[in-house]
């Protein structure tokens, strides 16, 4: 394990903890699964993050395919896939990172010109699938997903000291509309 993957371990137990949820056993269950299933199709259910869109910083092209291309590597070790559908239209973007159980793919969707603060939430949810596994992290309540993507935001310094105090914000308002836990 690279310190970059125990850092992003020791991130998603805390922010588990912190709301009383185990990673394990029967404790995964909850409701809000990033997916809704309808027949053979599944549909993103859409994140609060992307209806509250605040100004921040665009993540560039070449920052964006850098991301890409870590989330495809640390998949392709689990054997699963990561596929990235960015400048989508705005019916799917922001719907988040999109886990099929059944095809062993983990999806981020992003609109056009996404900010620093969109990248970084939508990719932590796909690198906690990829991490965890996604029929572990289907099972995981909506909290506990966005628990763990705003502790990994919030404290990595060099992440939340680039946010604008509207994306610092609207990341509390976002927790804190789940019922977690957020710390200004």
């Amino acid at each position: 394990q690279t310190s970059f993957e125990a850092v992003n371990t020791a991130t998603m137990v805390y922010g588990a903890a912190r709301l009383g949820v185990s990673l394990a056993g029967s404790a995964l269950r909850g409701g809000g699964a990033l997916l809704s299933r309808a027949g053979s199709q599944f549909t993103p259910v859409r994140d609060y993050m992307s209806s509250q869109r605040v100004a921040g910083e665009v993540m560039g092209s070449r920052n964006l395919e850098r991301l890409k291309a870590a989330l495809e590597r640390m998949a392709a070790k689990k054997n699963l896939e990561f596929k990235l559908i960015p400048d989508a239209d705005s019916a799917l973007a922001g719907a988040g990172g999109i886990t099929d159980t059944f095809t062993r793919l983990v999806s981020v969707t992003l609109g056009k010109n996404p900010t620093r603060l969109e990248v970084l939430h939508e990719f932590n949810h796909a690198r906690t699938a990829i991490k965890m596994g996604p029929s572990v992290y289907s099972k995981l309540s909506v909290r506990v997903r966005e628990q763990i993507v705003y502790d990994a935001l919030r404290y990595n310094p060099r992440i939340w000291g680039r946010l604008t105090a509207e994306e610092q914000n609207l990341s509390h308002r976002v927790i804190e509309s789940w019922g977690g836990i957020s710390t200004r």
